[in-house]
């Protein structure tokens, strides 16, 4: 699974990356160890003419949902079951997004009481984007809409199957448009973006246990 994640690129070069803007300046602060039920910035297109990058919580609610409580059990959506779960069935068909990232953290169990936290980046993108879902849930009560994602994960592949055997998805560039796309919502074609080739070329290295103290310095 994926449980943390960091991002710490400016807002300019996030927006340069999409080619978008937003107004939004505090969803954009960096944080070196997101953890699910904080609000991060996710690209989405809710609408075929409509594109942007918003501040939505991760862990997935979806609409049908009696309790926005679900979604600490929804941070993750296994690619191998995707299109069978109610959960996910019409996120992923309509509802996807992309996930701004710099990299993710990992832990690996060294022994029975000891586990090495690592710190997982690509060695020639500083900038990723993971494969999400997105959602938006109706509260009864307040009569408002709570926004939220799930990073889309898959079997480890390359260097991360030494250490994982589970890894987040990630999306190449090139590809952007066609993924976010909702008019797209052939399943097998939106089944070839799961193995991208930029998951086989992650690198890791060793971090402090403590990571939510990690700073660029110790990266």
């Amino acid at each position: 699974m994926c449980g943390r994640y960091l991002h710490f690129s400016e807002k300019q070069e996030i927006e340069e990356h999409f080619d978008l803007e937003s107004d939004n300046n505090d969803v954009f602060l960096a944080n070196f160890n997101v953890c699910p039920g904080t609000i991060n910035p996710v690209v989405l297109q809710p609408k075929p003419n409509k594109m942007g990058i918003g501040s939505l919580r991760w862990g997935l609610v979806p609409d049908w949902a009696e309790n926005p409580q679900i979604a600490y059990k929804m941070i993750n959506a296994r690619t191998e079951s995707i299109f069978e779960k109610k959960s996910f069935q019409k996120a992923i068909l309509r509802q996807r997004c992309l996930i701004p990232a710099n990299g993710f953290y990992e832990w690996k169990q060294l022994s029975s009481k000891e586990k090495q936290a690592f710190y997982i980046f690509h060695p020639s993108q500083k900038l990723i984007s993971f494969a999400g879902i997105y959602s938006f849930w109706k509260n009864p009560i307040q009569n408002t809409l709570l926004w939220t994602f799930s990073i889309l994960t898959t079997a480890s592949k390359g260097n991360m199957i030494d250490l994982h055997e589970r890894m987040p998805v990630c999306i190449s560039q090139k590809d952007y448009a066609i993924w976010l796309n909702p008019l797209q919502n052939d399943a097998k074609h939106i089944q070839s973006f799961f193995d991208s080739e930029l998951s086989k070329d992650f690198n890791y290295k060793p971090i402090s246990k403590k990571i939510t103290e990690v700073g660029l310095s110790d990266l």
